[in-house]
């Protein structure tokens, strides 16, 4: 057994395609993830709003607008990037998209954007809290109050970013979550390789292999023990790597963590058995069959676009529950998130079921394989 293993293992680790796709690439495709994305969906990376004010008379007049406007503060920053021109000037810069918004003060302010955006949104959202404080004014100088108490009233203004309860939360962690999901069901070539090489009819080192006194049963556990281990280390080596050196956030439960990763491995390693078993095509096909089911499933769980992962939610929430990698996926979420709590018990149960399925499934087809004549070659 200790033999077989170490020949088995030997064969393994001079699989150079695997080696890369299953641990090079995974740490090439988050350092650059890291460089690109980190911060991108930080709701507390405030930028200042560039603003076009048209130079009007009431303008001109109006001192509390125009002190508000220039000493307005979010996460101490200007708020707004003031620039005072023409209506024509600033009509001009709106369809340029130099700036995100126009506005012009009359009897009533009035707002013209081009696009709707956080940007376009907050600045609706400051001028209709403005307008309704406006009414308050009058009755503060009717009552004496001074210009420093006025003003104070619009510094209050609310957080227009975020309000929240969690703290430090970057939505852009999603795609790192997709990447190791992606690394777990990856790990399933490991065992797809590992059932071409006993399937008899499918290679001519299987068909040697099947003229042995070893027993099929004793080759698969081998290699199910080389493929787990191969995949738990090169997912713990990826895991490690992003949240020691890229800082990535997974939260403090860290055996959840691990029991969510291992349940994957041993997913991807399902998967990657049943594609070995169900198909007597080539091995360039079953790899381009789990990589493209691999894909698809990381686009449906938001690797390439976050939105993706809210969208099926919505419209089609069943996909999550037949995807491995959104049920990873999700299930690292909510332990960032929410912490151990029932939503990460679910996908550890739907995880469980799939990996029962596919397990079963392999496991009748191997089983009644039978050979009538073997020519090793």
């Amino acid at each position: 057994m200790l033999s077989l293993m170490k020949y088995r293992f030997l064969c393994m680790i001079k699989n150079k395609s695997l080696m890369f796709w299953t641990l090079a690439f995974p740490l090439i495709l988050t350092t650059l993830f890291a460089s690109v994305l980190r911060g991108a969906y930080d709701p507390d990376e405030f930028k200042t709003i560039s603003l076009a004010v048209v130079d009007s008379a009431y303008y001109q007049k109006d001192e509390t607008l125009k002190n508000t406007l220039s000493s307005v503060q979010m996460n101490d920053k200007s708020m707004f990037d003031l620039q005072i021109v023409s209506e024509n000037e600033a009509k001009q810069l709106l369809d340029d998209k130099k700036v995100d918004g126009v506005i012009s003060d009359g009897e009533s302010i009035k707002i013209e954007v081009n696009k709707n955006n956080i940007n376009t949104t907050i600045i609706k959202s400051f001028f209709t809290e403005y307008e309704q404080k406006a009414e308050v004014v009058k009755d503060l100088m009717m009552q004496g109050k001074s210009v420093d108490e006025i003003m104070n009233l619009f510094h209050q203004t609310q957080n227009y970013i975020t309000q929240n309860d969690i703290e430090d939360h970057d939505l852009s962690s999603v795609f790192f979550y997709t990447v190791l999901a992606m690394v777990c069901l990856f790990g399933g070539q490991w065992s797809m390789y590992a059932i071409y090489d006993i399937q008899a009819n499918q290679s001519s080192r299987a068909a040697r292999l099947a003229m042995t006194p070893i027993h099929k049963i004793q080759y698969l556990f081998t290699d199910f023990l080389l493929c787990m281990v191969f995949e738990m280390v090169f997912i713990l080596i990826v895991y490690s790597y992003m949240a020691g050196v890229l800082d990535i956030a997974f939260g403090e439960h860290v055996f959840a963590i691990l029991a969510i990763l291992l349940a994957g491995c041993l997913s991807g390693n399902a998967l990657g058995t049943l594609i070995g078993c169900a198909t007597t095509q080539t091995l360039g096909f079953k790899d381009g069959l789990l990589t493209s089911i691999t894909m698809l499933g990381s686009f449906l769980s938001g690797m390439m676009m976050v939105q993706i992962k809210y969208l099926v939610q919505l419209y089609i929430p069943f996909v999550n529950y037949i995807n491995p990698v959104a049920m990873i996926t999700d299930g690292l979420y909510s332990i960032y998130y929410y912490g151990i709590d029932e939503r990460f018990y679910t996908n550890v149960f739907s995880l469980i079921i799939l990996i029962i399925v596919c397990y079963s499934i392999s496991f009748f087809l191997i089983r009644k394989k039978s050979y009538q004549s073997l020519e090793a070659r």
